[in-house]
């Protein structure tokens, strides 16, 4: 989306731009708000000192953190996304001022 708005390809109006930007800077805070724990899921959990215990909490970080589609880089992705979308965002409402002044001063040739 942000190459779309980047390139001109998408607008919004200020008002809608409004409602979409709180509901993206809510969702960012409430993910701000969990990054804390999420960051505890990248380590082992401290299950003893025993060769079993430690393969045990090596499986459960393993299965947080392990490739692109564990909870942990998941998380992040989405943190990522909205980030790029509310840039998308602002970019889109800058190409819808930038359009309606220019329809703006195009009609105003007309009014004389």
């Amino acid at each position: 989306m942000l190459g779309d708005a980047q390139a001109g390809r998408w607008a919004v109006d200020e008002e809608t731009g409004i409602h979409l930007r709180s509901a993206i800077v809510t969702m960012q805070h409430r993910l701000d708000q969990l990054a804390p724990r999420v960051g505890f899921l990248k380590q082992a959990p401290k299950l003893g000192n025993d060769e079993y215990a430690r393969t045990v909490a090596e499986h459960m970080r393993a299965a947080m953190d392990s490739d692109d589609q564990s909870l942990v880089p998941v998380f992040e992705a989405l943190r990522e996304g909205l980030e790029s979308l509310r840039q998308a965002l602002d970019t889109a409402v800058r190409n819808y001022d930038a359009a309606d002044e220019a329809a703006t001063r195009h009609l105003g040739q007309f009014k004389e």
